[in-house]
């Protein structure tokens, strides 16, 4: 048995030798914050009314991983705590390995990522212009990192721009492709002009709405938006359109059930860097944003829509740190719903 293990160690690194494993990168993201409300409840992620207090929070802390094997091979892995999936245990946020040769523009495999819903569905966290995702992200995706199959590539036009592509096979919420399963479609055409860039995405999928409703629903989400980041201005608008939502994203008043309920999304966001010429603080970008979430958008009647305000200033300090003030209010609230409590945002993030 000993013999056994040694003679099959040797041919691991044997062929290990021979793929050619190149020194992956490795860095880290650190992101603290603390977080002040004005009142004592506030919506949640996924769109109910809940109780929340001030508090000091770790936003994000992860360690990561990206690398080739040889010509044909590329993986990444990041695993750490983040207060989106819960804030306190320790797991893999997004891991995946490809089929990804050198000389082409095209991967495919296996992988645990943000699905290409949208321009801001695909950004990680402490990467986004605002403090978070949008207010209805938990309604658009229950399940932020999948796993699942996925192929992307890229087509080149010359002077025309390029196009990119992802087309990704998930898990449910279950877990399993058995009964729920999600389908996601993204399209980007990468402009001519510097930074400029359009997308659309389309996704079916098959999901548990409401325990109370037996078996599982088909629900449908596409979106289209403009980005625009050439390294000082960055801004964007998103619209999102959801066809059957969770129940957890049902609020009091709402007559039709889960897998008739429309929602619909808009999102505006601007920034800009602003050099100031200092030893220690190499930008200064002050930014502001806009959110309308329309969450019975097919209702005869009624006032359904919820808007927020946000702005704020992230200052890079040196290369690879930044302190970002940012706040965030309701502008809208429907007469018979609960205002939202506004929150002041103070955070300060690292990479390694």
């Amino acid at each position: 048995m000993k013999h056994t293990m040694i003679v099959t160690l040797a041919l691991a690194a044997t062929a290990a030798s021979a793929i050619e494993f190149e020194t992956p990168e490795i860095g880290a993201d650190i992101i603290m914050e603390y977080l002040h409300f004005s009142g004592d409840s506030t919506y949640s992620d996924q769109g109910y009314y809940t109780a929340d207090q001030n508090r000091y929070r770790i936003r994000k802390v992860a360690i990561h991983i990206e690398g080739r094997a040889g010509d044909y091979i590329s993986y990444f892995g990041e695993a750490g705590i983040a207060s989106c999936g819960g804030g306190s245990n320790i797991s893999v946020k997004d891991a995946g390995i490809f089929v990804d040769p050198l000389d082409l523009p095209f991967r495919i495999g296996i992988g645990q990522l943000h699905a290409a819903r949208g321009f801001s569905m695909l950004e990680e966290c402490g990467a986004m212009l605002l403090l978070e995702k949008p207010r209805w992200a938990k309604t658009l995706a229950p399940s932020c990192h999948a796993l699942g199959s996925i192929t992307e590539f890229e087509v080149g036009l010359g002077s025309a721009g390029s196009f990119s592509s992802q087309l990704g096979y998930f898990n449910g919420s279950s877990s399993t492709v058995e009964a729920d399963w999600d389908f996601v479609g993204w399209l980007q055409y990468h402009t001519p002009v510097e930074g400029l860039s359009l997308g659309g995405f389309y996704e079916k999928l098959h999901i548990e709405m409401d325990p109370e409703v037996e078996g599982y629903e088909e629900a449908e989400r596409f979106g289209v938006g403009v980005d625009m980041s050439n390294g000082a201005l960055e801004a964007r608008a998103e619209y999102i359109s959801m066809t059957g939502i969770p129940i957890a994203s049902k609020i009091f008043g709402i007559e039709s059930g889960c897998a008739d309920i429309e929602n619909t999304g808009l999102l505006f966001q601007a920034g800009y860097t602003i050099d100031p010429d200092l030893t220690w603080v190499t930008g200064v970008r002050p930014y502001a944003g806009y959110q309308i979430w329309d969450r019975w958008s097919n209702a005869d009647e009624g006032d359904w829509r919820f808007s927020w305000l946000e702005a704020g200033v992230q200052v890079n300090v040196e290369t690879d740190s930044w302190i970002t003030i940012g706040w965030r209010g309701p502008a809208g609230t429907p007469d018979d719903q609960p205002e939202d409590s506004s929150v002041l945002v103070v955070r300060m993030g690292t990479e390694i």
